[in-house]
C-alpha cells in the first residue's frame, strides 16, 4: 500500500502534501511524491525544483513518514498531465492519489479543471481532492 501525491510548490500543493502525510501516518504506508513537468514551459510555477522536492520529502520524514521519496516526471508538449499522473499510480502501485484543487474557475464553482476531472474519471486508485 502506498499513497501518491501529485505535488506542486503552491499553497494547494502544500495542502495536498499535508493531507497525504496525514494519510500515510494514519495507515503506516509509503508516500510517493511526483511533480509533472511539461518541458516546454520551464517557467511554470507548478514545476518543483530539486530543492523543493527535497524539502517536501524532509517535511514528510519530520512528520514521521518512514518510507518517502519523490521524483520529477517530464512530459512532452502533446502529453496530458492526467495521463502522466495515472502512469505514476500504476508504476508505484499507489492505492490512493492526493491532489490539490483550485476549486472554481469558469462560470461553475464546482469546476475542478480538466486534469483533475480526467484523473477522477480514469484513476485506478482512490482519489482524494483537497
Amino acid at each position: 500500500m502506498s499513497i501518491l501525491v501529485a505535488y506542486i510548490p503552491t499553497p494547494k500543493g502544500e495542502a495536498a502534501l499535508e493531507a497525504a502525510i496525514e494519510r500515510a501516518m494514519q495507515f503506516g504506508t509509503a508516500l510517493r511524491l511526483v511533480n509533472v513537468v511539461r518541458d516546454s514551459v520551464e517557467s511554470d510555477p507548478r514545476h518543483a525544483s530539486a530543492e523543493q522536492l527535497s524539502f517536501a520529502e524532509q517535511t514528510a520524514r519530520r512528520a514521521g513518514v518512514r518510507d518517502v521519496n519523490s521524483r520529477t516526471r517530464h512530459i512532452d508538449d502533446g502529453d496530458e498531465v492526467a495521463h502522466a499522473i495515472m502512469s505514476e499510480i500504476e508504476e508505484t502501485g499507489a492505492d490512493t492519489l492526493v491532489l490539490g484543487a483550485r476549486f472554481g474557475g469558469t462560470d461553475d464553482p464546482r469546476y475542478l479543471g480538466n486534469t483533475i476531472q480526467t484523473v477522477i474519471a480514469d484513476s485506478p486508485a482512490d482519489v482524494l481532492i483537497v
